[in-house]
């Protein structure tokens, strides 16, 4: 094949490409393309009527302009139930999170807005001009002399023309707008597609670290996951906790038990905010990373990996703040249970979960108005529990005195 007939092949496929994608682009906007011949339609039927309007004076053109309105209403009504029905659905980059879009629905409105603002304002203006040098000037009829054809050239620029320089010049600063809002939109795509793959790389790394048992890299990586989290998603105004509840997935129960069990978290100073452990537990209390953690992993790994839990359970669950278990309903009665703190108790004691408030019920260190109003609670089990634990108080205040 010669060179020539090689550049003629790769030009007609150039535009069958670029006619493709005109016929891909006119099948995925008919409802847009429709509308915008609407307006044409509309505008050059509104230009008719005031053509008549002036020439026949006909008095009644605002009830015309009304029908009109009428009119336009009812087509984007029924052009907003259309695309209201189609619905797509698109799944994140992030889990298994579901977006429900609504095509073109903005486009819609702004196209309304559009269309109120030539109706009402715009066409108007330009009508009353006309209509006012006509009713001055056009009585005699059509005039045949090409000096006055002049005059009212003059006059429809110092006039028809001033006004639609002036909406030249909103269209071009509107047009600006939306070129500005379209580029960000752009931008803050590209920024989450780069977040999301960065994000879902690091998980991914952190899984094989905790995979091969290397706990230090662990550390160091979910460190940087979370700190990269909070960034991007502080910056972007946006929710952090769905990218931490897709992190926890890479975590299994017996690695969670591990940094339960860890003696470098449990010993560690936590006025030292630079120290790595530190971190991690801050990390754990936050964002409640032992939700989905169980006594079971925790014994099974506690025979291999730190024997002195078994003897001392009370103080590795006491390391952790209650919100580290949040959302856990095995571990985070206990966790309650062994709590000194009565405001943390008093914060616990209206949880919607039945055995959160029946653990808060059942600790001593509540405070005795808290039992009190548990003592009256919708369910028995809570209300009987902090009855016991009242009676129990009473009777210790006995013996003391």
């Amino acid at each position: 094949m010669s060179t020539q007939e090689s550049k003629k092949e790769n030009q007609t496929k150039t535009k069958m490409f670029h006619l493709s994608n005109i016929f891909f682009w006119i099948e995925n906007n008919i409802s847009v393309i429709k509308l915008h011949m609407f307006f044409i339609t509309a505008i050059v039927l509104l230009t008719i009527s005031m053509i008549f309007t002036i020439k026949y004076n006909i008095s009644d053109f605002k009830y015309l302009l009304l029908l009109f309105i009428l009119f336009f209403l009812f087509i984007y009504k029924k052009a907003i139930q259309q695309e209201k029905n189609k619905i797509k659905d698109e799944k994140c980059l992030f889990g298994n999170t579901v977006k429900s879009i609504k095509k073109s629905d903005n486009f819609f409105i702004n196209a309304f807005i559009t269309f109120y603002i030539l109706t009402i304002f715009v066409l108007p203006a330009i009508a009353f001009p006309i209509k006012l040098y006509h009713d001055n000037f056009g009585k005699n009829g059509i005039s045949t002399k090409t000096q006055n054809w002049a005059f009212f050239g003059e006059y429809i620029s110092g006039t028809v023309g001033v006004i639609l320089a002036l909406c030249a010049f909103m269209a071009t600063l509107f047009l600006l707008f939306q070129q500005q809002k379209q580029i960000d939109i752009t931008e803050n795509s590209n920024n989450q597609k780069q977040f999301e793959t960065t994000f879902f790389t690091l998980s991914q790394k952190l899984s094989e670290c905790a995979s091969e048992n290397n706990m230090q890299q662990f550390y160091v990586l979910l460190k940087i996951i979370c700190h990269e989290t909070y960034q991007y998603t502080n910056i972007n105004k946006i929710g952090m906790q769905k990218y931490i509840d897709i992190l926890k997935t890479y975590i299994n129960d017996d690695v969670l038990a591990k940094i339960f069990l860890d003696e470098k978290i449990f010993s560690c100073d936590t006025s030292n905010n630079n120290n790595l452990y530190v971190n991690i537990k801050n990390i754990i209390d936050k964002y409640s990373f032992f939700e989905y953690l169980n006594l079971y992993a925790i014994n099974n790994i506690a025979l291999s990996y730190n024997a002195n839990y078994l003897n001392n359970k009370e103080k590795y669950f006491k390391k952790y703040k209650i919100s580290a278990f949040e959302g856990n309903d095995e571990l985070m009665p206990i966790r309650i249970s062994l709590e000194e703190n009565p405001d943390e108790l008093k914060k616990y004691s209206t949880h919607p979960e039945k055995a959160v408030r029946k653990a808060v019920a059942k600790n001593k260190n509540t405070p005795i108005e808290i039992l009190e109003r548990l003592s009256k609670d919708e369910d028995e089990e809570v209300r009987q529990a902090a009855i016991d634990t009242i009676n129990s108080l009473k009777s210790q205040n006995d013996e003391n005195n």
